[in-house]
Formats: C-alpha cells, structure tokens, sequence
C-alpha cells in the first residue's frame, strides 16, 4: 500500500513493476503503464522502495497469479476503509491522495500552479496538455 500511496501508481503498473526497473539511490521506479508506455517517476517517500523484496523478477508476484492478487487487494482495501469508517474509494482512490501528496510538495518547494499541473500529469500518467483529467484527482482546496 505504501508503494502506491508514494508513487500514485495504477494497479497494474504496480503488478508489473520488476525489481530491475527500481533505483533505490535515485528513489526512482520505471512503471509500464497504459498502452505500453513507460514512465520514470521519483516515489515520495523512499522508504517505500526499501520495504520492496527486490529478490524475485516481479516484485508483487509471478505474472500468473496477477488476477487473484488483484481481486485480493481490492478487498483487503474495501475492508480497511469499512474497519476506519472512512468512504470506500477503491484502490485506484489512492492515486488521488498521492496525487494531493505529490501537489503539497512541489508547492511547498515553490512551484507555480502551471508548473505543478504540468509535473502532476507527467508523474501520474496522463497527457500534460490535459491538466482537467489530472486535476480531477486533486480536490478543488488543493488546486488554490
């Protein structure tokens, strides 16, 4: 959970992530993302990298057992916010409090709010012309 919530990683970019593709001394990840594509993105916290068993190709699970790793997950979440009273976002809801995460800090770095949209975009994904659809994870209290 701490991978995703520190890197705004979709769920299949996460069972796909190979232990070849992490930098722990840059703090960076290679994610295979939609369509094929890559992206290399700084995680926000490293120490979600250092909790990772880099020992085995896949660092989640053996590309066979993906589906029933997935459907795991989704519960496990379901069960966690149902046990913490707290509205059930899915697990694709944390690529939003990474998102929120990842906006608090390049602010607090000095950012402009062009320059955030622009980085926000390229770190979750997304096209960076298409600010509306990243923004879409970031609540409007944020975006001031």
């Amino acid at each position: 959970m701490r991978f995703i919530l520190s890197s705004g990683a979709r769920i299949d970019e996460v069972l796909h992530l190979r232990a070849d593709k992490i930098s722990l001394p840059e703090k960076k990840v290679e994610l295979l993302g939609k369509g094929g594509k890559t992206r290399n993105i700084r995680v926000l916290n490293s120490a979600a990298l250092t909790e990772l068993d880099l020992s085995q190709p896949f660092v989640y699970l053996p590309e066979q057992k993906a589906r029933q790793w997935k459907d795991r997950l989704e519960r496990y979440v379901r069960q966690a916010c149902d046990q913490l009273d707290i509205q059930r976002r899915g697990v694709h809801g944390f690529r939003g409090t990474a998102a929120c995460k990842f906006v608090d800090l390049k602010r607090a770095l000095g950012y402009t709010d062009a320059e955030v949209r622009r980085e926000l975009a390229m770190w979750l994904g997304h096209n960076p012309q298409r600010t509306e659809v990243t923004y879409a994870y970031v609540p409007k209290s944020r975006t001031r």
